[in-house]
This record gives structure tokens, C-alpha cells and sequence, in this order.
């Protein structure tokens, strides 16, 4: 006589027999450009009014996810297989199977000129590196990174630098409707180094001058920044060639002697600053990231590595922030007023900040998080597989490069 549980055991066998098995489907199958034998599908992975013109990676974000839907399959030849996503869901369940220390590939011609660079002893800094090489800088910086009191340090002299701004390229370059010139970010980027210069290594460049020098350092950065970040973006695209050829093509030999020019001007300033630092010692109160870095223990080699990495990074991003911010503000005039009003009352028409001052004005913070939510400093990360995936269906095979659309979603 059969058993309760055998009965169930063989229901169960039953009802399994009679669920048809989903097979995941390839990567080849998921949505995208046309295929073509040698070539992939780059020549269609574009918006047709603009192109494969990288300069409208964004227009081209929006119209492949329109197409295509949240998945789409990039194909180029010599490169491995991209999955873009567009889908918050897709990307978590991506980003949870990752660990702790995935794979990040991005800025590849960036990368190829830092591995050629003999002065470096193949050191990388946080930005381009991976996994333990990654974790092994991280471990050696981020305390002082992660401290806001470094930054709080320096808001008397921020201010005076917002001031100098204000005064130098805001007011005499409005027009008569009070709005900026069309070239009113190169403002902002000399704005940037300015503050990034005095939170890390302690020094003012004169970047707010009325004229700058021709040929200055200060001039020579600035240009030398937005140049690798447009030459890299063209370079990063389709084959890469540059990676097998032993003559390299004028794109990447102006990119070289562009970050040559950068690193040169950066690793000056830097030597400076640790030669103040060998010779007065450290200040008991007011610190620099340099010299966290030195009382942590880090090398010569691996603070200036990392001072680098802050002036090429901090440049960008935070005058794109600040540019974003004051285009909502002024697109919101009754969010502007508000965010004046919290200012003016918590620290005056004529007051200072002091270093708990941002403590008492949450609508500012909230102004700079939204900021952030709508117009992220970088357009895309990318996350390289280590492993087998499923993912929505698709099998997708260790290698796969998956790009996360944020600023589309």
C-alpha cells in the first residue's frame, strides 16, 4: 500500500513532467543593430541623425533603448560581446552578482598610456585599476579619502575661491538678461582645479585670474583634462587597433603627448608639495590629502599616484555638477528662492560659512543629491563578467561587458 508520501513524490514527478522546460536563450538572440559578418553592428548602433559622433553617446543611449528595450547587444570586432541595460532591475541583479571586487573596465586608452609609463613601475591609481590591484590602493587611501574634516578644513578658503570666481568670471561676463556665455564651463573647470588643487595638495594655481598666462600651468591643465577626456571617449570606441599596432594613429599620439603634458605639469606640483611636507612636517590641525596619505604610510610612488588621480577626476565632475546644479536652479526660479532663503538665514547676507554650516541646510543638500540623481557625474559604468549569467532569459557568457545606462533610465 502505498505511502502518503509516495503519492506526493509522484505528483510532484507528474506535475514537473508537464511544466515545459525554458531554455535560456544565447547572447547573439538578445535585441539589437543588424549583425554582420567582420564588422558586428557598430555602423547601426547610433542615432541616425548624429551618427557614431561620440560626442552624442547620450542621444544614442535614448534611441537604442527606445528601439531595442532594456537589453540591447553591442557587437564589435576584437572587442568582447556589450549588453547595454536600461533597466534598474537588470542592473541590481548584475551588480549583486559581481562580489566585492569586480572587474571595471573603462578609460582603455587611458589605461594603455598609464601601463607604458616607466616612471610608474606599472603602478595604477583607483580609476583604472581592478580587483586585488584595486583593493591594495583602496586599503592604503580611503580613510583619508572618506573624511569629510579634510574638506571642512579648507572652507574659509573655498569661500574666498567662490568669491574670486564670482567676482573675476560671473559678474563681468554676465549679459545684459543675466545669463552666462556659451563657453561658461571653462570657467567652472578652472573654478574646479582651483579647489581640488588647495584640498589635495595645499597650493593655489591663480586659475580665477582675469587673463590667464598663455602656456601657464593652470591653462595647460585645464586643456590638458577635457582633451583626454574627449580623445580617450574617441579612442575607446569601435576596434581599438591602437592596441595591436606598433605606429600608432594621430588620435593616439596627440592622446599621448596630451597626458604626458598632463602628468608632467600634475607630478611638479606634486614633488612641490611633498617637499614642504619633508621639510616643515605636518600641520597638527590642517591637513592635506597628501599628507594623510604620508602619516598612513603610503610611498612616494602611491600618494603621488593617487594625487593624480584626484586632480584628472575631481576637475570634470565637479564642475559638470555645479554647472547642472545652477542650470536646474535656474530653470526652477521658486527652487532657486527657496535655496536662497535657507542660505541667507541660516549664514546671512554677509556671513561665513563655518565647518557645521551645511549641518542646518537641508534643502541645499537635497538641491545637490537631486543634482546628482539627474545628472550623474559619469553617463555609464561598465562591469565585466567573471562568470556565467542569467539574466532576464539570456545566458550570458563569463567576459560579457555589461553597461549600466544610468543617466537614460
Amino acid at each position: 500500500m502505498e505511502t502518503q508520501v509516495t503519492k506526493l513524490s509522484k505528483w510532484v514527478k507528474q506535475l514537473r513532467a508537464q511544466v515545459p522546460v525554458v531554455k535560456s536563450k544565447l547572447i547573439n538572440e538578445i535585441p539589437g543593430p543588424i549583425n554582420f559578418p567582420f564588422i558586428g553592428n557598430i555602423i547601426y548602433f547610433c542615432d541616425p541623425k548624429y551618427g557614431l559622433d561620440p560626442r552624442h553617446t547620450l542621444r544614442t543611449m535614448k534611441y537604442v533603448n527606445g528601439k531595442y528595450g532594456p537589453m540591447v547587444r553591442l557587437k564589435v570586432p576584437l572587442r568582447p560581446t556589450m549588453v547595454f541595460l536600461f533597466d534598474p532591475y537588470l542592473c541590481e541583479k548584475v551588480y549583486s552578482s559581481l562580489g566585492c571586487q569586480p572587474v571595471r573596465p573603462a578609460f582603455d586608452a587611458l589605461t594603455f598610456v598609464q601601463s607604458r609609463r616607466q616612471s610608474w613601475q606599472g603602478k595604477k591609481g583607483l580609476l583604472v585599476s581592478h580587483k586585488e590591484e584595486w583593493k591594495d590602493m583602496r586599503t592604503k587611501v580611503q580613510q583619508p579619502m572618506l573624511r569629510p574634516e579634510t574638506a571642512k578644513c579648507y572652507i574659509s578658503q573655498l569661500e574666498e575661491i567662490a568669491t574670486e570666481f564670482i567676482e573675476n568670471k560671473v559678474i563681468p561676463h554676465r549679459n545684459k538678461n543675466n545669463e552666462m556665455p556659451d563657453d561658461f564651463q571653462q570657467e567652472l573647470y578652472k573654478w574646479a582645479l582651483e579647489c581640488v588643487m588647495l584640498i589635495s595638495l595645499n597650493t593655489r594655481m591663480g586659475c580665477l585670474q582675469n587673463t590667464l598666462p598663455k602656456g601657464s600651468d593652470a591653462e595647460n591643465l585645464i586643456e590638458a583634462v577635457g582633451s583626454i577626456f574627449r580623445l580617450n571617449q574617441r579612442l575607446d570606441m569601435g576596434m581599438q587597433l591602437w592596441r595591436y599596432t606598433p605606429l600608432q594613429g594621430p588620435t593616439m599620439r596627440r592622446f599621448q603627448r596630451t597626458c604626458d603634458l598632463f602628468y608632467t605639469i600634475s607630478e611638479k606640483h606634486v614633488q612641490i608639495s611633498i617637499e614642504k611636507i619633508r621639510k616643515n612636517g605636518t600641520a597638527a590641525q590642517k591637513k592635506t590629502l597628501l599628507e594623510l596619505f604620508h602619516e598612513k604610510g603610503c610611498d612616494e610612488k602611491t600618494f603621488t599616484i593617487m594625487a593624480l588621480d584626484m586632480l584628472f577626476a575631481g576637475i570634470d565632475t565637479a564642475s559638470h555638477t555645479v554647472a547642472f546644479a545652477l542650470f536646474l536652479l535656474a530653470s526652477h526660479k521658486n527652487k532657486q528662492e527657496k535655496l536662497y532663503r535657507e542660505v541667507v538665514e541660516k549664514v546671512g547676507v554677509d556671513g561665513r560659512l563655518e565647518k557645521n554650516s551645511f549641518n542646518s541646510m537641508p534643502y541645499l543638500k537635497a538641491v545637490v543629491k537631486e543634482t546628482l540623481r539627474m545628472f550623474a557625474p559619469a553617463s555609464a559604468n561598465i562591469r565585466e563578467l567573471e562568470s556565467d549569467l542569467s539574466l532576464d532569459g539570456y545566458c550570458l557568457p563569463a567576459g560579457t561587458r555589461m553597461v549600466f545606462c544610468h543617466f537614460t533610465m
